[in-house]
């Protein structure tokens, strides 16, 4: 298939495009900036997409198949600015979906986050659930779920919604903007401080899935034959795991490789009970799409990554 991505050099975006050219598809990779073309793209190219501009997104979606937007701000930059939250994270998504459906592309995947359902995520999680977040970012990708949903068509453009637990992984590039999440912040801070630092409750519970199952269940949905009536919405994550379960993970994991061993720093004063967590991906479930079991491998691979661009042991 030919496929757009929007933020293909970001952190979601940047592994599933190198994914999908991986995999044999002519791949786009869409940005607001100049980038040179990587070198794994053999089939394809990086374009740059004006958000403003018609005519360059017009451009961008001609003769593609299938147009995944998976840019915009994070969580943190739209608590900072909810206005530009609301032009990136909707408007955006908005004129890219505008044009696609003008350019006849045969689907549209927007990549939203399962944070839209609830500021606190605890309890069971379906695609049935209330949507009751005032958080900034919440309230930007319902903008851009909107904006997607409204375009589905039964005789042209489907549209598919995906709301992502958090992921977990190696980025393409260092530079990538993906430090603040906290699995990569406490696998830097293993590389950089031997020690983690655990800003929240060690209890905290959150659903993770891995970026390899992420762009697996992408892929999934890009060849999956979406005959509905409707908009699809789709949750898409993997496995509830404690902030302290990932935080021991990770001192195995150095204990094993390297014979270090990481000291844990748990800076809530107020511990909280371990919250219950059932975030269910059922609409992928009845699909036919499963998750594969490499939780631990994709964590190792990200220690590993850490290690080479930000380790002590790799000063020069």
């Amino acid at each position: 298939m030919k496929v757009l991505i929007s933020g293909g050099f970001g952190y979601v975006g940047g592994r599933l495009a190198r994914h999908l050219a991986f995999s044999g598809h002519e791949v786009f990779i869409g940005s607001r900036t100049v980038h040179s073309k990587p070198t794994w793209l053999d089939s394809g190219s990086s374009i740059v997409m004006n958000w403003d501009d018609e005519r360059t997104l017009l451009s961008a979606c001609k003769n593609i198949d299938v147009v995944i937007h998976a840019a915009g701000m994070n969580a943190r930059e739209c608590l900072e600015n909810p206005e530009l939250a609301l032009k990136v994270n909707g408007d955006a998504a908005e004129s890219l979906v505008r044009a696609a459906s003008k350019q006849l592309v045969s689907k549209f995947i927007y990549l939203s986050s399962a944070h839209v359902y609830t500021d606190n995520l605890t309890g069971v999680i379906t695609e049935e659930s209330n949507i009751t977040s005032t958080h900034p970012y919440a309230i930007s990708q319902m903008a851009g779920e909107q904006a997607t949903i409204n375009r589905h068509s039964n005789t042209t453009m489907k549209t598919i919604v995906v709301r992502l637990a958090n992921a977990i992984g190696a980025p393409l590039d260092k530079d990538v903007n993906c430090w603040m999440l906290v699995v990569n912040d406490l696998c830097k801070q293993a590389a950089v401080d031997r020690q983690l630092v655990i800003q929240d409750s060690s209890k905290s519970v959150r659903n993770f899935i891995t970026m390899t199952n992420v762009s697996l269940g992408l892929e999934f949905l890009m060849n999956y034959r979406h005959n509905s009536l409707h908009p699809l919405i789709c949750n898409m994550g993997d496995q509830t795991k404690s902030i302290g379960s990932i935080a021991s993970a990770i001192q195995s994991i150095y204990m094993e490789e390297k014979g270090v061993d990481l000291k844990v720093v748990e800076l809530s004063d107020n511990p909280s009970e371990t919250q219950y967590l059932d975030f269910r991906s059922s609409v992928l479930t009845d699909m036919g799409f499963e998750c594969i079991l490499n939780f631990k491998q994709e964590l190792i691979e990200l220690v590993k990554f850490c290690e080479l661009e930000f380790g002590v042991d790799n000063e020069n």
